[in-house]
């Protein structure tokens, strides 16, 4: 039994490493989209990480390792883009979409995604709808107003933001 115990251990330690040597040398990898108009509505589903830039215009970039970018699909309609991905709750290293915040009036977010800016943004009002167990972290020189789900409660803090 004593041999079969340490077998196991070798065999899940070589493993765990192999799986490690992958991770590390995946290739790490920026894809810019080119949406047909700008934005002004956004829909985070599932498990995304976004981060608003304080930009206006029609450039989405993906960055991360090539498996995590592969997953993320766009889904743009009369100003609307959708962003989603398949939840991994064990990932810790997911792909990050950029999204210019500038144009935005409204964001929903289904799931549990992460939103951040990643510069205080020029966005006289946007109406955040949350609808999942996320995390928002967002600068505004604008007013933010948040609506949640009857499901789902939420802690809302302001603060003002200096110059």
């Amino acid at each position: 039994m004593k041999k079969f115990l340490a077998t196991l251990f070798v065999a899940v330690g070589i493993t765990g490493v192999t799986y490690a040597q992958d991770t590390k040398n995946e290739e790490f990898v920026n894809r810019k989209v080119v949406l047909e108009q700008e934005i002004y509505n956004l829909v985070v589903n599932d498990d995304v990480n976004v981060i608003f830039t304080d930009d206006s215009g029609k450039e989405i970039t993906i960055e991360g390792r090539a498996a995590e970018v592969k997953k993320i699909t766009l889904t743009e309609q009369n100003g609307v883009l959708e962003i989603s991905a398949p939840t991994t709750f064990l990932q810790k290293k997911k792909a990050i979409v950029y999204v210019p915040a500038r144009g935005l009036k409204s964001v929903t977010v289904n799931g549990s995604s992460m939103i951040y800016s990643y510069d205080k943004i020029q966005n006289p009002h946007l109406n955040v709808f949350l609808n999942g167990s996320c995390q928002l972290q967002i600068k505004t020189y604008g007013k933010i107003k948040v609506i949640n789900s009857d499901e789902y409660s939420f802690t809302y803090q302001s603060r003002k933001i200096s110059e």
